[in-house]
């Protein structure tokens, strides 16, 4: 038995073509999502670059904030100190001279109630500065961590479109338009022979 199987008309063009197109269209729409995919990559890694450069930065300041508030303090230590000495060197000498002079009583106990009063007014000075310092780099350290905060890298991922497969699938259809077949069978006779 032997046949064939002819296409005719414009069908065998038109198969050939579509599939051509087809083959066209995928390779653009891979084409299309891997530069998508690319331009993805590119983003998360600037956005993640951003990310390292604001922790960086903001290390650099919280490190900055802190020596800052170690100084205030050693500072505002090293200040008191130094008003203790004057006003114990203060009360001693307003103690000699009152001596010296003969005067005790109510004028010394005021004069030195009077010392002890400046010196309290000095040290709540000092507090004070100290205070305003270390609640500005308190302010700073918390400035810092909020500049590391990034808006979220939004992206919709690339369909890869289906592959090859489910492109030729769609052609399928459109191929046997248009198309005849002309179809002829020959058989040849079998012989049997049998064996006695």
């Amino acid at each position: 038995m032997c046949g064939s199987v002819g296409f005719q008309g414009v069908g065998g063009y038109q198969m050939l073509s579509a599939f051509t197109n087809s083959i066209a269209q995928q390779q653009q729409a891979q084409a299309q999502a891997a530069a998508q995919q690319a331009q993805i990559e590119i983003g998360k890694r600037q956005a993640d670059d951003l990310y390292k450069r604001r922790v960086a930065e903001a290390i650099y300041e919280m490190q900055e904030a802190d020596l800052a508030q170690r100084q205030a303090n050693d500072a505002a230590t090293q200040s008191k100190s130094e008003i203790a000495r004057e006003m114990l060197r203060a009360k001693e000498e307003a103690k000699a001279a009152a001596s010296a002079a003969g005067v005790t009583g109510n004028s010394l106990n005021r004069m030195l109630t009077d010392i002890s009063f400046t010196e309290q007014q000095k040290m709540a000075v000092v507090d004070t500065n100290r205070d305003n310092i270390v609640s500005t780099q308190q302010l700073q350290k918390h400035k810092a961590i909020q500049s590391t905060k990034a808006s979220p890298f939004y992206y919709t991922e690339p369909s890869s479109g289906g592959g090859i497969f489910n492109s030729m699938f769609s052609v399928i259809p459109s191929l046997f338009s248009g198309l005849s077949f002309n179809t002829s069978y020959c058989s040849t006779p079998k012989t049997k022979s049998k064996c006695s």
